[in-house]
């Protein structure tokens, strides 16, 4: 599985401290599943027993989402940070099949942060941002390349059910600026699965 984004916008000052930021979020995926080493012979002269080359399933898509964001300085030294992203549809995934022929949802989830940005010297800022990931909006997708073992647990009334729960993300950043037209940027912030 591989994301990329490309996200173009721009900003602008409305009031001293006051700034809105508007911007389009065009994502690219890519996901392949191998086929675990089966493969299908319709002759008898086929070397399937011979190694092949490793030849993934692949699909690809783009999706498109808005981001925005708006920071107000509270306090001289002291602002508040907070922004939404969309959902991004990646339509394209939906011919993917899965189990019982579910189709792929593999959409980008919508996000919402919230932060707050300390002045740390003139040309600097410490910040601390709280993230929610909406992943409970997205329905789960269950592979085919899922263990035998556990599909066969599947469709009974002891199946368990499969939901992503939305994901939390903290993060503590620095921020460097020279005056101009550069900044530079450092975070640290946690990571864990929905």
């Amino acid at each position: 599985f591989d994301r990329q984004y490309f996200s173009p916008g721009i900003e602008h000052e409305f009031a001293h401290g006051s700034i809105l930021g508007v911007a389009a979020v065009v994502a690219y995926q890519r996901y392949s599943a191998a086929s675990l080493g089966l493969t299908a012979a319709s002759t008898p002269d086929q070397r399937q027993w011979l190694p092949g080359a490793f030849s993934p399933q692949e699909e690809s898509g783009y999706g498109t989402g808005v981001r925005l964001a708006l920071r107000q300085e509270v306090i001289k030294g002291i602002a508040v940070d907070a922004g939404y992203q969309s959902r991004i549809d990646m339509e394209e995934f939906a011919a993917y099949r899965g189990v019982y022929s579910q189709p792929a949802d593999l959409d980008i989830p919508a996000r919402a942060r919230v932060g707050l940005a300390f002045q740390a010297s003139e040309k600097s800022w410490l910040n601390v941002t709280i993230e929610r990931v909406m992943y409970s909006d997205i329905s789960a997708f269950q592979s085919r390349n899922l263990p035998s073992r556990f599909l066969s647990m599947l469709g009974d009334s002891t199946s368990p059910s499969f939901d992503w729960e939305d994901l939390t993300v903290f993060s503590v950043g620095y921020t460097w600026s020279d005056g101009a037209d550069q900044q530079w940027h450092v975070d640290l912030s946690t990571r864990t699965q929905p």
